[in-house]
């Protein structure tokens, strides 16, 4: 369940490097107008150098590396996942991550993730764009009622299409079709 409290809790999981486009989400932070509204929860590796960039007023922890096993019980304590950036060649695991746990998913316009999931599943901002990306977060601050939707949904598609047993189910109608 997507448990809503009084802050919206926004987790970043990664490994830090420069595809992740962390520089975007930073300067996103300007045009924060419920900036108090929010809890940011920083998950892997490289986030510390960027302490001092964060607004006083946010409320971020930085929580380190986590082993994979415990990830599932962190991740199940927030409400929406960011991805600020990446290839546009890149499969985003962690946005199934984030997918599993109903988790709300904020990402860039990146086609081949559009080309998976359409705009009731995820929260797009223009890939780049740190004003747009400020606005989807503003968006979801304004109308906390959006998380649980859109975590539902996507939670919903990825079971539906991408787990192993839904694959596998496809690939053999298809195959007891061709060999009936």
């Amino acid at each position: 369940q997507n448990n809503l409290s009084s802050s919206i809790k926004i987790c970043y999981v990664a490994n830090l490097m420069p595809h992740h486009r962390f520089e975007i989400f930073l300067e996103s932070l300007q045009y924060l107008t419920s900036i108090d509204k929010i809890e940011l929860h920083l998950i892997g590796y490289n986030f510390e150098s960027y302490s001092s960039h964060f607004p006083e007023n946010l409320k971020v922890k930085f929580h380190g590396p986590v082993k994979k096993e415990l990830l599932p019980d962190l991740l199940s304590t927030f409400n929406v996942g960011l991805i600020s950036g990446g290839p546009s060649y890149s499969s985003f695991m962690k946005l199934f991550e984030y997918a599993a746990f109903k988790l709300c998913v904020i990402c860039p316009d990146l086609e081949n993730i559009k080309l998976m999931f359409p705009e009731k599943e995820i929260i797009y901002f223009k890939d780049e764009s740190a004003n747009s990306l400020g606005e989807q977060i503003n968006l979801i601050c304004q109308n906390p009622d959006l998380i649980p939707a859109y975590g539902n949904n996507i939670y919903k598609k990825v079971k539906e299409d991408f787990t192993w047993e839904a694959i596998y189910y496809r690939i053999s109608a298809e195959m007891k079709n061709l060999l009936n």
